[in-house]
């Protein structure tokens, strides 16, 4: 009896589990930024970035542009302080 479990327990092939991907969900656009989470963080991308595929993103080459959040709200307080910064820099200085 054992023999024949063996027998059809190597006959039967497991079927290949899939590797689920992440996909990435757009969960909103604030100050000309798109918002998505993917992967478990949230991303901001400036929408003047274009398409971008997040799956080939590499983190430590990642454009200074690309703002990452463990939350919706800690992505919308960077592009804030990048507008910020963005407007200091754009008042002219007094001579």
């Amino acid at each position: 009896m054992m023999k024949l479990f063996w027998r059809l327990q190597a006959a039967i092939k497991p079927k290949a589990i899939k590797e689920e991907q992440p996909i990435p969900h757009l969960v909103g656009a604030v100050s000309g930024y798109n918002i998505v989470l993917f992967a478990g963080a949230h991303y901001a991308a400036p929408q003047s970035l274009g398409a971008l595929d997040l799956s080939q993103l590499d983190l430590a080459s990642r454009p200074p542009e690309i703002l990452i959040g463990r939350s919706y709200d800690e992505v919308v307080l960077a592009i804030s302080a990048v507008i910020k910064q963005e407007v200091i820099q754009e008042q002219p200085t007094s001579t």
